[in-house]
C-alpha cells in the first residue's frame, strides 16, 4: 500500500499533519487505515492470494473504505481487473454519457452494459477513460460535456 508515503510515517503522523497536507475528508480514514496495516491487523500479502470476493470482503472490514474505494483499491492495487461492481453518482453521470449519450442511466443498468461490453476486464476500460479525459489527474476537465 506505500503508494506516496511509507506506512510508518504515515502511522506517526496525527491527523492534524495529514489535514496540513490537505487530504481533506481523506486524513480522518487514512491514519486508521494506514494503522491496520502497520500493526498487522490487516496482511496485504495475505489479501493479494484471495480471491476477489473475499479480498472485497477484507477491504470493506477497513474504516472509512467503501464499495467505490474498494473497487479502486481491488484493480489498481491487487490487479482484480474484473472488481467494477459498483458505480459512484458522479461516475454514473459520465457512464450514462458514454455508454448511453443520456444524462442518466439506473446504476444497475450500467454495471450490466459494462460486464456484457468488457466481461472479466471490466475495470480497465472506464478507468483508462477516466484518465485520458482528465488528464491523468482522475478530475474531470471541464464540467460539461462537449458533443
Amino acid at each position: 500500500m506505500r503508494a506516496f508515503w511509507a506506512p510508518a510515517a504515515i502511522a506517526a503522523a496525527s491527523e492534524d499533519d495529514l489535514r496540513a497536507l490537505r487530504l481533506g475528508y481523506r486524513a480522518r480514514s487514512l491514519k486508521p487505515v494506514t494503522d491496520s496495516f502497520v500493526s498487522g491487523e490487516v496482511d496485504e500479502t495475505a489479501i493479494r492470494r484471495l480471491n476477489l470476493e473475499a479480498a472485497r470482503r477484507e477491504l470493506l472490514k477497513l474504516h472509512g473504505i467503501g464499495p467505490a474505494s474498494v473497487g479502486y483499491s481491488l484493480f489498481e492495487i491487487f490487479h482484480h481487473y474484473d472488481a467494477f461492481d459498483s458505480i459512484s453518482p458522479w461516475e454514473q453521470r459520465i457512464y450514462s454519457r458514454l455508454l448511453f449519450d443520456r444524462d442518466l442511466v439506473p446504476a444497475d443498468q450500467l454495471l450490466n452494459e459494462v460486464r456484457r461490453r468488457w466481461r472479466r476486464w471490466r475495470t480497465w476500460p472506464g478507468t483508462t477513460y477516466l484518465r485520458i479525459s482528465s488528464g491523468g489527474t482522475g478530475r474531470s476537465q471541464s464540467h460539461g460535456w462537449q458533443s
